[in-house]
């Protein structure tokens, strides 16, 4: 249990006395009773402070006997369970050795348990996630992998209803079905209003709200429907919005994740949190935030990244539209393992390298068609083209291994380009304008006009 002040742990201290004596004798407890167990274990006057702010709480009823005599009462106080040890050699004869079991066929997701999906805003963690929820509750597939189909609940604490119904209709359009299958998914809104579920008590105790135990409540009565199937996925969306402690404390953190794990044991169901990374997390390539206790504590951790390559010390992305998925920490199954997914009609599917225009071999003609090409489209849209690599922010190749109609080419392949079109002639570098401020880019040879702009 965590505790914001030592006095709110006196408290808390104080109030498991006043619970085990009243579970002993089921009978209000003396003013005499409590302090003869506390044995002088805290000053008189802070009992008191302590007694006055758990009546205040709502934690303690104090009933008044007369003659400056009190006793007291613990509210909703829950005893602690009794400790069990069990002996290994008992389960030598047990018939069946337990199974790991997972949500996927790729074990990326643990069928007790929390995983948490990490993503930068605007990444594609919500859709993903919905992906993930269709898959489960109709199509079977996420991503091209097989999923166990049941009942799901998405609970949206970002998006609004009409969002998420256009969000599920692209996704089953895509995927060649239609919202008429999606009877075993249920979404809960929750934009716009108290979403939390995991808060501070006045005590200093991390506990589940009020909207938490209905949430629990509504959950198991519905895995005892028989009209639905048993609820296989809880997607929460997302974290920030459902747990009102600090995010960078790491006990507090591990508490509430032992509230959600604790959901999912009970209902034999896994738990899907989605969340942000921290700054220095994305920088790190590692996409975890706020703390590490959220890792740790998770039992399997997905990172939804974007696509980004290296050339010639040079960052940059090929692919707008392409994601990688890869699973971060997994207690239960091999981490590390990255896919690589992309965007197309409004989904993410898989795909692979081989798939991809970058990946087939550049011809010489190819590369300087397309390299021509662009030059004559930045200097019509009057942007400027440079020859020389100091030129950081205008540097041909560079720009042009960017842009989307790259046709595959990457900055290599541009660079050799212009420098065959600058040896051929068939591109010059065009100067205009005052010797004060000079301006060149590089244009077509039939576009060349000397000392003049090029538009």
């Amino acid at each position: 249990m965590i505790h914001a002040s030592p006095f709110q742990a006196m408290c808390h201290d104080i109030l498991e006395v006043i619970g085990g004596l009243h579970s002993e004798s089921h009978s209000p407890v003396s003013d005499f009773k409590l302090y003869e167990a506390l044995n002088n274990k805290y000053e008189d006057a802070r009992v008191g402070k302590a007694l006055n702010s758990l009546q205040s709480s709502g934690d303690l009823e104090v009933k008044n006997l007369g003659d400056k005599q009190f006793a007291f009462v613990p509210i909703n106080y829950t005893p602690p369970d009794p400790i069990i040890f069990e002996n290994p050699q008992d389960w030598y004869h047990d018939s069946d050795l337990p199974e790991r079991r997972f949500l996927d066929d790729r074990k990326l997701i643990p069928q007790v348990g929390v995983t948490l999906l990490f993503a930068d805003g605007g990444m594609g963690k919500s859709l993903l996630a919905l992906q993930l929820a269709v898959g489960v509750a109709h199509t079977g597939d996420w991503i091209g992998d097989v999923v166990t189909n049941g009942s799901v609940v998405y609970i949206s604490a970002e998006e609004p209803r009409d969002e998420i119904h256009r969000r599920l209709h692209e996704i089953t359009t895509s995927f060649n079905s239609d919202l008429d299958g999606l009877y075993n998914l249920s979404v809960l809104y929750w934009a716009g209003v108290d979403s939390v579920l995991v808060e501070s008590t006045q005590a200093g105790h991390i506990e589940p709200t009020k909207k938490f135990i209905k949430l629990r409540e509504s959950l198991i009565k519905r895995n005892q429907s028989l009209i639905k199937p048993k609820l296989n996925l809880i997607v929460i969306d997302s974290l920030i919005d459902v747990y009102g402690v600090s995010i960078i404390d790491p006990v507090q953190a591990k508490h509430a994740m032992r509230v959600f794990h604790g959901l999912s044991m009970e209902l034999d169901c896994p738990v899907l949190i989605l969340s942000h990374p921290s700054k220095s997390g994305m920088s790190a390539g590692d996409g975890d935030g706020g703390t590490r206790a959220w890792n740790n504590a998770a039992r399997s951790r997905l990172y939804l990244e974007r696509e980004y390559l290296t050339e010639d010390r040079d960052k940059y992305e090929p692919n707008p539209d392409v994601r990688l998925l890869s699973s971060k920490k997994a207690n239960y199954s091999k981490a590390e393992s990255v896919l690589r997914i992309e965007w197309i009609n409004h989904a993410f599917h898989l795909r692979d390298k081989s798939s991809e225009v970058e990946s087939k071999n550049i011809t010489d003609e190819h590369a300087d068609e397309v390299f021509l090409r662009l030059v004559k489209m930045h200097y019509d849209q009057k942007q400027t083209l440079s020859a020389s690599p100091n030129a950081h922010s205008n540097y041909a190749p560079k720009v042009m291994a960017r842009h989307r109609l790259r046709d595959g080419c990457k900055q290599r392949e541009f660079r050799n380009a212009m420098q065959r079109c600058l040896d051929d002639k068939m591109v010059l570098c065009q100067t205009w304008g005052p010797k004060a401020r000079r301006q060149k880019t590089l244009v077509l040879k039939e576009d060349y006009k000397e000392d003049q702009a090029p538009w």
